[in-house]
C-alpha cells in the first residue's frame, strides 16, 4: 500500500490516505475523474505489471450510497455495495432483481451501485462480482458496509 500510496502522490493526488489492504485510497486532486481514473490505471500497469480497473468517485458519490441505501432495517454487517464500472445494462439486473424473492440472499441496483444483503455471508451468496460482472458486461468491486462508512469518515477528515 505504500507503493500504491507513492503512485497516486507521484500523480499529482494530494492528501492520500489508504484504507486496509484491498486498494482503497482517499485522496483529493485537480483532474477529472476520468483522467485520473485512466491515468492510475495506466500507471499501476507500467510500474506493477496488472491491469486493474481503477474507479474514482467522490465523496458525495459514496454520502448517496448511505443515504439511498434500501436495507436500512437490515443488520449492516451482512449488507455490501458493489459499484459497477458501467451500469449500461440495469434494466438487466432489475428485472433479475425481481426474482430474487425465493432466498434469504437480496439486492437491489440504485444506478451503478447494487446493494447485497446477504445474511448467509458474502462468500455464499450468487449476487457476487462474477455473477454482477457476467451480467453486465463490465467489471465490478464490492465493499462491505464498515468499509463504505470508513470511507465517508477519512474523506470528512481531507483538508
Amino acid at each position: 500500500m505504500i507503493a500504491l500510496k507513492d503512485l497516486y502522490q507521484v500523480l499529482g493526488c494530494m492528501h492520500v490516505t489508504t484504507y486496509i489492504q484491498s486498494g482503497n485510497v482517499i485522496l483529493q486532486a485537480a483532474s477529472s475523474i476520468k483522467e485520473l481514473e485512466h491515468s492510475l490505471s495506466r500507471t499501476i500497469e507500467e510500474k506493477f505489471g496488472y491491469t486493474v480497473p481503477v474507479l474514482v468517485r467522490e465523496a458525495s458519490f459514496f454520502s448517496s450510497i448511505v443515504t439511498q441505501n434500501p436495507f436500512k432495517d437490515c443488520d449492516n454487517s451482512t449488507l455490501y455495495v458493489t459499484l459497477l464500472g458501467d451500469a449500461a445494462h440495469q434494466a438487466q439486473l432489475i428485472h433479475l432483481e425481481e426474482r430474487t424473492i425465493e432466498g434469504t440472499d437480496r439486492f437491489s441496483v440504485q444506478g451503478d451501485v447494487v446493494y447485497v444483503h446477504c445474511p448467509g455471508g458474502y462468500g455464499r451468496t450468487l449476487w457476487n462480482n462474477s455473477f454482477f460482472e457476467a451480467k453486465e458486461k463490465t467489471w465490478a468491486t464490492t465493499r462491505n458496509w464498515k468499509t463504505i462508512c470508513k470511507l465517508i469518515e477519512l474523506a470528512m477528515h481531507l483538508p
